[in-house]
């Protein structure tokens, strides 16, 4: 049975930061709860970001729809329920770790590790009320690595060709795309110089991304991109690592990199 202390309980419709305390952490758990405005609906994506820093370094910061979209396709769904102009209620976990190559990062001091929560700027009018409680979860596990949980979002301002993108990361795991603009016709990776593949239309990414999770839904809003084989540890990377992109238009494509830094 997993041990979650709570760490904070704040109005998720201001900002606030609340330092992490020691411990082995495993995973972060926010958890909603509020009541939708008059006529509004809420969902992930009016509830705001998670910027986490471990010694003053940026380890974590990604908009809390990213972050359960993430969650749906690795875990499976995350507690949801919201009404037209009554109660709101979501969980969303947030893994300090690449998934199949599990850790805990090993907190020892009492302002070592930061969470920072910034709202969405619809907040304020879709919800009336909102609280968050933050949770850490316990760990038993050692810390083999620095995690990293970061954006690399692109905004083509035309329709183009297999657009190369350099990402700013050594060692990357994982790659999350999804396309609000609905713009992203196919997607290509190079590593190292080496073509991994090219042009893959994004539906055919998307059913990948189904049948590798073993989801049972039919319709996801997002690409999982691995540079690994689940059970093994992720492959070390250089920076050189390019995403090509293929769009119909301007838009923006939401690119979250996940990456790790080996311990010296």
């Amino acid at each position: 049975m997993s041990n979650r202390v709570l760490q904070a309980q704040e109005d998720a419709l201001s900002s606030f930061q609340e330092n992490i305390q020691p411990g082995r952490i495993g995973k972060m758990l926010l958890y909603f709860v509020g009541t939708n405005a008059a006529g509004q609906t809420g969902d992930f994506s009016n509830l705001g970001n998670v910027t986490m820093k471990r010694n003053g370094e940026t380890i974590v910061n990604r908009p809390v729809n990213i972050l359960a979209d993430k969650g749906n396709i690795l875990k499976g769904s995350n507690l949801f329920s919201s009404a037209e102009a009554g109660a709101f209620v979501a969980s969303v976990n947030l893994p300090l770790f690449v998934d199949s190559f599990e850790q805990a990062l090993q907190i020892t001091g009492p302002s070592e590790l930061n969470f920072e929560w910034t709202p969405a700027a619809s907040a304020a009018a879709t919800f009336s009320d909102m609280q968050i409680y933050v949770y850490a979860e316990q760990s038993f596990l050692d810390e083999e690595y620095d995690y990293f949980l970061l954006g690399d979002d692109q905004t083509p301002g035309a329709a183009v060709t297999a657009r190369p993108y350099q990402l700013n990361a050594a060692n990357i795991a994982s790659l999350y795309i999804t396309d609000p603009s609905g713009v992203l016709t196919s997607v290509g990776l190079r590593q190292n110089g080496e073509q991994i593949f090219s042009d893959q239309p994004k539906n055919v990414l998307i059913a990948g991304t189904l049948y590798e999770n073993r989801l049972e839904q039919t319709t996801i809003d997002m690409i999982e991109l691995q540079t690994y084989t689940k059970g093994q540890g992720p492959s070390l990377l250089n920076k050189n690592t390019i995403l090509e992109l293929t769009t119909s238009g301007t838009g923006t494509i939401t690119v979250t990199r996940e990456s790790i830094r080996l311990k010296n």
